[in-house]
């Protein structure tokens, strides 16, 4: 599989692992795992990418994390907000509204 991903690719195999982020887990989630990747994503450590589109846009045609969570009744509404730092690895963040709704589930790198 080849993944575009702005200006760069990444070329390696699909599978299905269970993935959870911040409490929140899908038991079936296809990721991608990378075995190669282009000069735009070097320097960068990185095993596999998780894409966010929805699986009507996405390269797999697969469902999503989010769509997965959403079908498996593990979000209290179907949105989710996602802050991406920019030259750095720290500081971005994806933010999901869990079962319980006074606590932020939320994953920062």
């Amino acid at each position: 599989m080849t993944i575009t991903q702005g200006s760069g690719e990444v070329f390696g195999t699909i599978a299905e692992d269970v993935v959870s982020v911040a409490g929140l887990t899908s038991e079936q989630q296809t990721i991608g795992l990378v075995e190669m990747e282009s000069s735009d994503f070097q320097g960068y450590p990185n095993s596999g990418i998780l894409g966010l589109a929805f699986s009507t846009i996405s390269s797999t045609g697969k469902p999503t994390l989010f769509e997965n969570l959403m079908r498996e009744n593990k979000l209290m509404a179907p949105f989710f907000s996602v802050h991406l730092t920019r030259g750095t690895e720290d500081g971005s963040e994806v933010l999901q509204l869990g079962p319980d709704p006074m606590r932020k589930y939320s994953h920062t790198s």
